[in-house]
């Protein structure tokens, strides 16, 4: 997986807002003991690569001028109001150095989940986890299967299994197991009768009147 980017020299707000009024994404790449390094990469590129492409929890390559660095991406700043990308933090990687990194949790059997098959409701309570990993090893996902979850039952991170060559970067103690699925009852919305409602309403303005006027005298 390669993505292509081109070097850019000017930095700042401002160069950054022209980036983006041009259809780039301002961007910068740093680790593997070396400086940082500012680039630009095609909104159109980028968008199509991330769509097809878990690029917080896969590496992959950029190619910038004569060098090819497999990196992932480490931080996407979004706009607060608009939610677009202003700016993307690439790191690069060593084949040989362990990763610390969100791995996406994928929840399967969900509609043949026990639970759901008796109306109940999936609550996915975490959906991802920082596992610590040579890159090598690194999984796209971690596989949570839930179809023996009735309702009421849930799964807690002690109970999956991680691939090989994965560990948890927080170790599991009687302080720290998450719970990551449930499946609970739905809720029950009870409405009130409408026409009950307005005859208690009706019934209670002669009340609120007599109140009002002794409270007057």
């Amino acid at each position: 997986m390669n993505l292509k980017v081109e070097s850019r020299s000017q930095v700042g707000s401002r160069q950054c807002r022209r980036l983006r009024q041009s259809g780039h994404y301002p961007a910068v790449v740093y680790g593997h003991g070396k400086p940082s390094r500012s680039f630009q990469v095609s909104m159109s590129h980028m968008d199509v690569f991330m769509k097809s492409h878990p690029v917080k929890s896969q590496i992959f390559s950029i190619e910038l001028e004569k060098d090819t660095m497999d990196v992932l991406v480490r931080d996407i700043r979004r706009s607060t109001s608009t939610n677009q990308i202003q700016h993307i933090d690439f790191f690069e990687i060593s084949k040989n150095k362990e990763l610390v990194v969100n791995v996406p949790f994928s929840f399967s059997h969900e509609a043949d989940a026990v639970g759901v098959r008796e109306g109940g409701v999936i609550d996915h309570v975490v959906t991802e986890i920082a596992i610590k990993v040579l890159p090598k090893n690194l999984p796209e996902n971690i596989l949570v299967d839930i179809e023996a979850l009735g309702i009421g039952q849930s799964i807690h991170l002690s109970e999956l299994t991680l691939p090989k060559g994965c560990v948890l970067d927080k170790a599991i103690s009687e302080d720290y197991d998450p719970l990551v699925v449930s499946i609970h009852a739905p809720k029950v919305v009870v409405e009130e009768d409408v026409e009950t409602a307005a005859a208690d309403d009706n019934d209670s303005e002669p009340e609120e009147a007599e109140q009002a006027e002794g409270a007057d005298g």
